[in-house]
C-alpha cells in the first residue's frame, strides 16, 4: 500500500511536465509556422520584383534593338537617294515605316503590361507604380520617322518595389550603353518577426 501513495506522489509532477513540454512544443510549432509563412511571402515578392524587373528589361532591350534597325534601315534609305535608286529608297522607307510601327506596337503593350501589373493582386507592387516608358520620338525627318529617344534630363533606371506585410523586395533596371541590366536588393535579414 505504501507503494501506491509514492506513485501518486510523482504523477502530479510529471503531469505538469508534460503539460509544459507539449506547450513549449505547440509554441515552437507556431514559431516555425510564422517564419514559414514570413518566408513564403519574401520568395512570393522577390518573385514578383524579378518577374517584373526582367520584363522591364526585355521591353526596352527590344526598343534598343529596333531603334538600332530604324537607324540602319535610314541610312539605307539616304544612301539609296544619294545614288537615285528609287526602287531601294522606297523598299527602305517600307521598312522603316514596318519598324515604327513594331516600335508603336511594343510601347502600346507596355502600356497593357502597366496596367496587369498594377491590378496583379499577389504582387502588391508599391507607387509611384512603373511611370510608363519615358521614351518619346522626334517628329520625322526627310528620311522619314526617326528612332525612340531617351530625354536627357532623366537617367536611363527602372526602380521596381513591392512591399506587403513589412516585407520588402525591389530590383533596380539600368541601360549600359544599349544593353539593359537588372539588380535586386537582398532583403535586410531580421531576427525577429516584430
Amino acid at each position: 500500500m505504501e507503494f501506491r501513495q509514492n506513485h501518486g506522489f510523482l504523477s502530479l509532477p510529471m503531469s505538469l511536465l508534460v503539460s509544459v513540454l507539449a506547450l513549449s512544443a505547440l509554441g515552437l510549432l507556431g514559431l516555425q509556422e510564422g517564419w514559414r509563412s514570413q518566408a513564403r511571402l519574401q520568395l512570393n515578392l522577390d518573385q514578383c520584383a524579378a518577374e517584373l524587373a526582367l520584363e522591364i528589361a526585355k521591353m526596352n532591350q527590344r526598343l534598343e534593338t529596333l531603334n538600332a534597325q530604324i537607324r540602319a534601315a535610314r541610312v539605307a534609305r539616304a544612301a539609296a537617294l544619294a545614288s537615285g535608286l528609287a526602287p531601294v529608297a522606297s523598299a527602305s522607307a517600307a521598312t522603316l515605316g514596318s519598324l515604327i510601327l513594331l516600335q508603336d506596337a511594343q510601347r502600346a503593350l507596355w502600356a497593357k503590361l502597366e496596367v496587369s501589373w498594377v491590378l496583379k493582386r499577389d504582387c502588391p507592387l508599391q507607387p509611384p507604380a512603373l511611370g510608363g516608358l519615358p521614351w518619346f520620338r522626334p517628329p520625322p525627318d526627310a528620311l522619314g520617322g526617326r528612332p525612340l529617344e531617351w530625354p536627357p534630363s532623366r537617367q536611363r533606371e527602372f526602380v521596381v518595389y513591392f512591399q506587403k506585410k513589412r516585407r520588402k523586395s525591389h530590383a533596380s533596371i539600368r541601360a549600359l550603353q544599349s544593353k539593359w541590366i537588372t539588380s535586386f536588393s537582398l532583403p535586410k535579414i531580421r531576427t525577429s518577426l516584430l
